[in-house]
């Protein structure tokens, strides 16, 4: 659920793909920032792509506080 309120990149990505990368996520036990950066990578939703980097750091910090 951290991931959801990170930020605009992940809910704005489609929802066609969201069920597998929660899965993903969820299979991880973790923030996986190299699974978001995966399904980032070929989404089809520049805008989102754009908006990432500001929102990374963000995930790094709560994966590094627990």
């Amino acid at each position: 659920m951290e991931v959801l309120r990170a930020g605009p990149p992940v809910v704005d990505y489609g929802w066609g793909h969201f069920a597998e990368v929660v899965e993903e996520l969820a299979a991880a036990r973790a923030i996986r920032l190299d699974i978001l950066d995966r399904h980032l990578g070929d989404e089809p939703h520049r805008g989102a792509r754009a908006r990432w980097p500001g929102v990374r750091p963000a995930l790094a910090d709560r994966a590094a506080t627990g």
